[in-house]
């Protein structure tokens, strides 16, 4: 299995979460990535109207490694929630 290097927006509403994730390769460029993560946040909630206006911090992430890993514990965390819950 392999997959091609390319720039993903990764984006869950429900869970409040919005993940830039960049190539691994760009890593070393991870301040100008941040920069240009937040420039284009911030020029795409000028575009949206209030109601649709997210109200949290996107992430900066580099390889899909990255956010898989992210998921997973978010999805661990979800279940130990709801088994400690019974």
């Amino acid at each position: 299995m392999f997959y091609a290097e390319r720039f993903i927006l990764y984006h869950d509403g429900d869970n409040e979460l919005i993940a830039f994730v960049y190539p691994l390769s760009f890593q070393k460029q991870a301040t100008q990535c941040k920069a240009k993560m937040k420039k284009e946040f911030e020029l795409a909630l000028e575009r949206f109207e209030e109601k649709q206006k997210i109200s949290y911090e996107p992430l900066l992430l580099f390889g899909i490694e990255d956010l898989v890993l992210l998921l997973r514990r978010e999805q661990n965390t979800e279940f130990l929630k709801k088994i400690s819950k019974k």
